[in-house]
């Protein structure tokens, strides 16, 4: 598991997605030929097409306006590395029940990152978001007692703070 602090400013964009083809590469798996990514409303997704658990990649990370450049950055190193790029937001179908697609997706991959930068107290809660950090449990979780290929799962895990999730 490889760990990186994250400062979120634009300079660090390139040292990102050099970070981020460094875990890919590490891999040694061959780059494949990788179908066009599909607008939608908050970011991009790709296709729903089948691919391998090898080349497949979860991104767990916040979706909103401030965050879409670094999610871009994560989505092109993907890709430029020859992988596809999974997350919660390549199904847009309301009948599903989003953790239950989240496992689906998980599941469907041997490779994750996660971005725990954001995850801080709300304002008016005072409680965090606790989905980034279940859905990097869940990740971790299915390494640890699944079989197989989730013997083998690998994740970067992206913060503020080197080590803050650990205290």
């Amino acid at each position: 598991m490889l760990k990186v602090q994250l400062k979120l400013e634009a300079s660090n964009l390139v040292k990102l997605i050099m970070q981020l083809k460094k875990l890919l590469g590490s891999v040694g798996l061959a780059r494949q030929n990788i179908g066009p990514l599909l607008p939608i409303k908050q970011g991009y997704r790709v296709r729903n097409e089948p691919s391998k658990y090898n080349e497949n990649v979860f991104i767990n990370c916040p979706f909103d306006a401030t965050y879409k450049k670094l999610f871009n950055a994560i989505v092109f190193a993907v890709f430029d590395c020859g992988f596809v790029a999974r997350c919660a937001l390549e199904e847009d179908d309301g009948s599903q029940i989003r953790v239950l697609k989240i496992f689906d997706i998980i599941s469907q991959c041997r490779l994750s990152i996660h971005d725990l930068s954001r995850v801080e107290a709300d304002k008016s809660t005072k409680l965090p978001r606790f989905n980034m950090p279940l859905e990097l449990g869940t990740f971790l979780g299915a390494k640890h007692f699944g079989s197989g290929g989730h013997k083998k799962k690998a994740c970067l895990i992206l913060d503020r703070e080197k080590y803050r999730y650990q205290k």
